[in-house]
């Protein structure tokens, strides 16, 4: 067990951390690097906490705008539908190729709409102890018109966020299918 310690009095401020808290951990993915960031913080976590699930999640846009020829609406659901299957493809291969200490504890959800909203409507359903994502690392404009998924997200999460940037080398292969790594 841990213990932060703080001077300050309040319950907020003085709390125990058993080793095994941290028991539902939700994961944004964007299927980036920035996305393997995050997963690469929240495999490393659940490592120290063996009761944690990873709940894996990565939420499709619905198409905006969509017109057919001469403004008439088409229907937008094949493209999703494939964007939806493709989604959960690369999502049971991320599962299926997770470290061993973690096999029987990662769930994939594919989701469809808003990013921040359903990351943090999901962590509300599971009464998540934490959401982790990574970021982008956005700065001057690009920030300003994009906005910061993690930015919202730590805005309206249930829950603790962690925010993960790049910390750790680059390799060619994604961080969970090095036998190294197992």
């Amino acid at each position: 067990m841990h213990t932060i310690e703080s001077n300050h009095a309040s319950p907020a401020s003085t709390r125990r951390l058993a080793d095994d808290e941290l028991t539902t951990i939700v994961v944004g993915l964007d299927f980036s690097l920035h996305g393997e960031d995050a997963l690469w913080f929240a495999e490393n976590l659940s490592r120290a906490n063996p009761k944690a699930t990873l709940h894996l999640v990565h939420v499709v846009a619905p198409p905006v705008g969509v017109v057919g020829v001469l403004g008439a609406p088409i229907d937008a659901s094949a493209p999703v539908a494939g964007t939806l299957d493709r989604a959960r493809a690369e999502l049971e291969r991320i599962c299926s190729s997770v470290p061993v200490w973690l096999e029987g504890r990662v769930v994939a959800h594919v989701r469809t709409g808003d990013s921040a909203r359903e990351i943090t409507a999901l962590a509300r359903e599971l009464d998540a102890d934490l959401i982790v994502v990574g970021t982008h690392a956005r700065t001057g404009l690009g920030r300003v018109f994009l906005g910061s998924l993690a930015e919202s997200i730590s805005r309206h999460a249930p829950c603790s966020v962690l925010i993960a940037h790049e910390m750790r080398p680059r390799t060619n292969a994604p961080p969970t299918s090095s036998p190294a790594y197992r």
